[in-house]
């Protein structure tokens, strides 16, 4: 039986409109087709008016409560990610250590600087690791290590001498190596930091839905706090 209705059944284009019908039916004829199709005819209208039909109050509800769930789940995803939980703010910071880099480089050529010095350098990686900490939306252990590479790969970019004796290159290469030292100097940073801001993170996680609670007979329509149930 199905729920097609076939007006050439010499087409040759039935047999597969009927394996697409999800609604076919295996039957044998008993010579009634009036006493064996109506009852699955009444069958599929009934299925119909079931999925056509609107969600009672308390089915709304637990959807609703299930979309949260998904909510808070795709908001925890998100936070999982050290790249999103960076932020403009924190990304920033990485310019503003370059150019403070490269006056550093410059002031060195120009004979303002020592370029063996490593206290500048020290102090410049250190406090950029610090602002960074700070101003990152959300702290994962993944952005020690980008805070170190980024470091590292912007500061490759401050000169491009290859004579040994010039301030410049002196300076640096300065840089670079405190950039390579800056990993667990940075991790000490982020541990710090993170306790610091614990008490921040923790109020900006999202709100995790309580347990599923359903209707009760006062949250129903059509109930008001004064009725009675009589019998």
């Amino acid at each position: 039986m199905t729920s097609v209705i076939i007006q050439d059944l010499g087409d040759e284009s039935v047999a597969s409109v009927l394996r697409e019908d999800e609604d076919l039916e295996r039957a044998e004829f008993d010579g009634n087709i009036e006493r064996q199709f109506r009852p699955y005819l009444d069958r599929l209208v009934q299925e119909n008016e079931k999925k056509d039909r609107e969600l009672t109050e308390e089915e709304l509800d637990q959807l609703e409560y299930e979309m949260k769930l998904l909510e808070y789940e795709e908001a925890l995803q998100k936070r999982r990610s050290a790249f999103r939980g960076t932020g403009l703010l924190a990304w920033l910071v990485f310019p503003v250590q370059f150019a403070v880099g490269f006056w550093l480089t410059r002031q060195a050529e120009l004979g303002n600087a020592d370029p063996e010095q490593p206290l500048y350098p020290i102090l410049l990686v250190a406090l950029s690791a610090i602002l960074f900490f700070f101003l990152v939306k959300w702290m994962r252990w993944l952005q020690i290590i980008m805070f170190s590479l980024v470091t590292f790969i912007s500061f490759m970019f401050l000169d491009f001498s290859e004579i040994e004796t010039d301030p410049s290159y002196q300076m640096s290469s300065m840089l670079l190596a405190i950039a390579m030292l800056s990993l667990p100097v940075a991790a000490l940073f982020y541990l710090g930091i993170r306790y610091v801001r614990k008490g921040r993170d923790a109020k900006n996680l999202p709100p995790m839905p309580g347990p599923y609670q359903p209707l009760t007979e006062n949250d129903k329509p059509g109930f008001e706090s004064g009725d009675r149930l009589s019998t």
